[in-house]
């Protein structure tokens, strides 16, 4: 398990990203999704893998998801993420 990309929501945007997830319960505490990330950052380095966080604003997520024809969901998050990071690594993107 190499590396991991992961969307990564600043505090003030946490609301608008429970909104246009369908997945997500819009009663999701911010502190707690943190504490989730967290673990779950120790489990892939315990693997030997590196997680990679990918800020994310969500009205860019979400016209990525209509301009791909996906659903806002934990699918088209972790293909965000992924797309995201390899622009990034390629040096087109942030």
């Amino acid at each position: 398990m190499p590396l991991v990309a992961h969307c990564f929501v600043e505090r003030e945007d946490w609301s608008e990203w429970l909104r246009i997830n369908t997945d997500m319960s819009g009663e999701a505490d911010y502190d707690n999704w943190a504490l989730q990330l967290d673990k779950f950052r120790q489990e892939v380095v315990a693997r030997g893998g590196q997680l990679e966080n990918v800020t994310v604003r969500p009205a860019e997520f979400a016209a990525w998801c209509a301009a791909n024809g996906k659903e806002a969901d934990s699918n088209s998050r972790a293909n965000y993420a992924a797309t995201k990071l390899a622009e990034r690594k390629k040096g087109g993107g942030t």
